[in-house]
């Protein structure tokens, strides 16, 4: 953990992972980590242990990464982040459920003004999620007095940074060819060194230098697949920057290998114009097979005809003597890749033929 490699006790850091993944599909299994599911309850009751064990000279780093929405009006509009019993954003219209299974930006408030540690990250991947740097940054004109008593005390400390996802009204993009969301993946590649101070001991992770990166990656990648995304940031004022890590190994980090997308692909019969083997069709179910793969698999397959930046297989065949020749090219990059593609008399054998070549044109 960069962490670990911080602190020259590795025992002084602790990890509380609360998640709706079971541990065997985190990784956690094996590692020192606290592991439990995110309800309400249970995030409530790692704030507290952390309260009580955490110590003014400590650093408490928060990530929250899920689902957000913005509810009320006015005075009482305040973001709400999503436990993992809440089944659909509707829900958060019943008054019960809010209060019961949702965490408004006013308890996340007071839970963190609670924990004595001077120097506190929050980092917030979800949609809506700028309401809260809002608040922290003081927008108080919509809150009530006992909320900006509890946010002057925030405000009081050496050290909180607040980055989230994106506007107080905007989407966080969780993007399938990024195997991760936006804010995530950029905050990763930050930290394998793209925005990191070197040394001898390895690439030291300053929090404000690793924000400002993200903030300026992030809707880069969201143009990548046509989205606009723009986290915002609250600095504390006249509050100095600090390291939270030290990276000495980057394939501890588990940044996702971005995803070609590949779209609908093309394929005529010369003679007659049309698909007669049904090509088309019996690929197009190859490439959803594969992408069903999840984060193994080596692409990303949408149903379209046109996506800028994506990848199609276009071709011509012939069919003479019983065999089917193929001559196709994998567009989308640069220059278009011819596939080579053995004559065969099996139309799903050609389509398997045709996948294996294109997985080792989009690896290159």
């Amino acid at each position: 953990y960069a962490g670990s490699n911080l602190f020259a006790n590795g025992d002084s850091v602790e990890v509380h992972a609360l998640t709706t993944a079971r541990a065997s599909e985190t990784g956690f299994e094996n590692k020192p980590v606290r592991w439990q599911f995110a309800s309400k309850e249970n995030i409530k009751a790692t704030f507290s242990q952390i309260e009580k064990k955490a110590k003014a000279e400590d650093i408490v780093i928060i990530y929250l990464s899920g689902h957000g929405v913005t509810h009320g009006k006015g005075r009482e509009a305040q973001f709400y982040y999503l436990t993992g019993s809440i089944g659909n954003e509707g829900m958060i219209n019943d008054d019960q459920v809010r209060k019961s299974y949702a965490i408004s930006s006013g308890e996340l408030t007071q839970w963190i003004n609670a924990i004595p540690a001077l120097k506190q990250v929050l980092v917030i991947d979800a949609c809506n999620s700028g309401k809260v740097v809002e608040t922290l940054a003081g927008n108080t004109r919509n809150l009530n007095s006992s909320q900006i008593r509890a946010l002057d005390r925030m405000r009081d400390r050496t050290g909180m940074f607040v980055l989230s996802g994106s506007a107080a009204d905007k989407v966080s993009y969780e993007a399938s060819e990024f195997g991760q969301g936006l804010l995530t993946y950029a905050l990763l590649q930050g930290m394998m060194g793209v925005e990191a101070r070197q040394s001898s001991e390895g690439h030291f992770v300053d929090v404000m230098r690793l924000f400002q990166y993200a903030r300026d990656k992030v809707p880069v990648l969201a143009a990548s697949i046509r989205g606009i995304q723009t986290p915002m940031l609250g600095f504390p004022a006249g509050g100095a920057s600090f390291d939270i890590g030290i990276v000495k190994d980057q394939s501890g980090i588990p940044v996702a290998r971005k995803k070609p997308v590949v779209i609908r692909p093309v394929f005529l019969n010369s003679g007659t114009l049309d698909d007669d083997l049904n090509l088309i069709a019996l690929l197009e179910e190859e490439l959803r097979r594969e992408a069903d793969k999840g984060n193994t698999a080596d692409w990303v397959y949408i149903d379209a005809n046109n996506r800028s930046g994506a990848f199609a297989a276009k071709g011509i065949y012939t069919v003479n003597g019983g065999q089917i020749e193929l001559t196709v090219k994998l567009f989308g990059g640069k220059t278009p890749v011819t596939l080579q593609v053995n004559p065969t008399d099996d139309p799903k054998r050609l389509v398997r033929f045709l996948v294996r070549e294109m997985k080792k044109s989009l690896r290159n």
